[in-house]
């Protein structure tokens, strides 16, 4: 049974990878996840929270930087 649950768990926990184009519009939420405004949004709200456990890079200014 336990094992049945640490299946279901890490296949609803698994996601896809994806690409944000944006800026981080200052505010963070009480679990740490940070609010960036979405610029490739056309319609509905452009705010999106970013988890940044998540994170596999981050592009700033030209400059990547990978997280090993």
């Amino acid at each position: 049974m336990e094992a049945a649950i640490k299946k279901a768990v890490k296949r609803a926990l698994n996601g896809e990878e994806r690409i944000l184009v944006g800026y981080h519009n200052g505010s963070q939420d009480e679990f740490g996840r940070l609010g960036v405004f979405d610029m490739n949004i056309t319609s509905g709200s452009p705010n999106r929270l970013v988890d940044t456990r998540s994170l596999n890079y981050l592009i700033i200014k030209g400059t990547k930087y990978v997280v090993k």
